[in-house]
């Protein structure tokens, strides 16, 4: 069709599929993210801890979440939140396992279904879930451990890349500088790597890890200035839910700034993300209809 360029619900599924359909669809005004739902599966998570350690209680989300039109979920059984305690690999898997078997036996023989991404940034944890067949590994450090890269060239996942200083969070290590070019200077360096291996950009995310090694105002200033990597060849993946940089504009505890996180996640959206990861999907989808239908 002579207007497919001009058209951003045609071009948003494309960039899904073929991710260099990417600059031509972000830049639309009526441009549609998709949406990560997070799953904590640790007891000491900083906003939900223990929320869904039920199987139960997780399928019943995963199928009310899918209904509303949730993309993506991502199970992590590990805390990353200032002073967690460290997991090993086995510690991470035994907690992970079986959430992760009955999230999967849930969509197993369906064509179209959410992508399950596991949060991990142990090898050992993302090689057992890529064995029962999930789609994204999300690395939160950054691929630090360079068999997590050796391991994907043995596999067609994709891979959330994060940037972090500490895995878990320290509040005293954070960048010096200017954050946006510290960011972007690391980007090209990691992507170089995956380009010599190898291993298509088409499947890589890039998290620019909002209060991993950042002060409150560094968090803000990215936030604000995270149309800047647009320049990179990989898709955006924003996880600025309900975390402690609102401090300094918001008194509300953790589990209560779901309206400061929807405020921002508008913003991001209007900036081209596209996935936003967060705690609260439902309420993100259903402001994001009303919103769309007034700016399209």
């Amino acid at each position: 069709h002579p207007e497919m360029e001009k058209r951003a619900f045609v071009l948003d599924p494309l960039k899904d599929i073929l991710p260099s359909f990417i600059p031509k669809a972000r830049r639309h005004k009526s441009h549609s993210p998709l949406w990560m739902a997070i799953i904590n599966l640790s007891p000491d998570s900083f906003s939900d801890g223990g929320l869904f350690c039920n199987e139960e209680v997780l399928a019943e989300a995963l199928l009310r979440y899918e209904e509303e039109g949730v993309a993506l979920f991502d199970l992590g059984a590990e805390s990353t939140r200032p002073g967690a305690e460290s997991l090993s690999p086995d510690e991470e898997w035994d907690r992970l396992k079986p959430f992760l078997e009955r999230c999967l036996d849930l969509y197993e023989g369906k064509k179209l279904k959410p992508l399950i991404s596991v949060d991990t940034r142990h090898v050992k944890t993302a090689e057992a879930s890529l064995d029962l067949g999930v789609d994204i590994i999300n690395d939160v450090s950054g691929l630090n451990n360079l068999d997590m890269l050796y391991l994907l060239k043995d596999s067609k996942a994709g891979y959330i890349l994060t940037h972090s200083l500490d895995v878990p969070v320290n509040p005293k290590n954070v960048l010096t500088g200017d954050p946006v070019p510290i960011l972007h200077n690391w980007l090209e360096k990691k992507l170089e790597v995956f380009y010599k291996h190898n291993i298509s950009l088409d499947r890589i995310f890039f998290d620019p890890g909002i209060g991993f090694g950042k002060s409150s105002l560094q968090s803000l200033k990215i936030l604000k200035n995270i149309e800047s990597f647009h320049s990179c060849p990989v898709r955006l993946l924003v996880g600025h839910s309900r975390k402690s940089f609102m401090k300094d504009f918001s008194p509300q505890n953790a589990g209560l700034r779901d309206p400061e996180t929807l405020g921002i996640s508008m913003q991001l959206i209007q900036q081209g993300v596209d996935v936003l990861r967060v705690h609260n999907p439902e309420i993100h989808i259903r402001a994001f209809r009303g919103w769309s239908h007034v700016t399209a």
